[in-house]
């Protein structure tokens, strides 16, 4: 049971990061917003900054692994959210977006916390957030703009997901606290640029031929992108998860939702 009492700063983040991993959003770390807004990708593109009332804000980035799918199926085959979830057009996005409010309700209720989800577009809800900068900024993963465009995990390699950036407008950021180690370290690319390189050549042949080919056969070609990968090889996604998140279509991702909670 968690407690309503007001936790402290320490107390806050792992209870959080806990009950996020037990939902499957296994992969989180803090950061001072300021380093975020002020980074040199983000700090003249105002539509990318996350609120805060000062530089030293606490924010967590949060994101997930294989470890998302048990949860999410549990989740749909045993809650009372579950039918809807599998009419939904978008049921990822809606487990998460429902799991972190009930979770900020639970765990921090009087926080006024705000939420940055990775979904989210300027045209769709008016902000958004570059969640693999954010990624880079706290030390989680790193973002290898120059070749692939793409987030690395020092041990997950590709296999994870980006969710949202939370910010606690209450609450300052320490590098003492859980998570947060990872700020102001120069991260390097846990790959080598011969295997990025490798990648980059593939991701190009798939992008080159989007439009020409059927969009099941592109998104097909995204996932034998992200298998280009040596990185993180053992941590591939389930095929049914694979199937699900490199899906062309809602009527697929369905179909494999009710597949896996039949």
């Amino acid at each position: 049971m968690v407690s309503r009492d007001p936790p402290s700063d320490e107390g806050l983040v792992r209870v959080l990061q806990a009950e996020l991993a037990a939902a499957g959003f296994d992969l989180s770390a803090i950061f001072p917003a300021g380093a975020y807004n002020k980074h040199a990708k983000i700090a003249e593109r105002k539509e990318l900054h996350i609120e805060a009332p000062n530089d030293n804000t606490l924010a967590m980035v949060v994101a997930n692994t294989a470890a998302l799918w048990e949860p999410f199926i549990r989740h749909i085959k045993s809650s009372s959210e579950g039918a809807e979830l599998l009419a939904s057009d978008d049921p990822l996005d809606d487990y998460t977006r429902a799991i972190f409010k009930r979770l900020l309700d639970l765990v921090a209720p009087d926080e006024e916390a705000k939420i940055v989800f990775a979904f989210e577009t300027i045209e769709t809800t008016g902000r958004c957030c570059s969640v693999h900068t954010a990624g880079h900024v706290a030390g989680l993963a790193y973002y290898d703009a120059a070749h692939t465009m793409r987030s690395i995990h020092p041990v997950y390699g590709p296999w994870f997901g980006y969710r949202a950036v939370i910010t606690f407008p209450k609450r300052l950021w320490s590098k003492a606290l859980p998570g947060g180690g990872g700020v102001g370290k120069e991260l390097a690319s846990p790959c080598p640029e011969t295997e990025l390189m490798e990648v980059s050549n593939v991701q190009t042949d798939v992008l080159g031929k989007w439009g020409a080919v059927s969009e099941a056969e592109s998104w097909a070609g995204l996932l034998r992108v992200t298998d280009t990968f040596k990185i993180g090889a053992e941590h591939r996604y389930s095929e049914p998860q694979a199937r699900f998140h490199y899906a062309a279509d809602k009527e697929t991702r369905r179909a494999v939702l009710k597949e896996c909670t039949a």
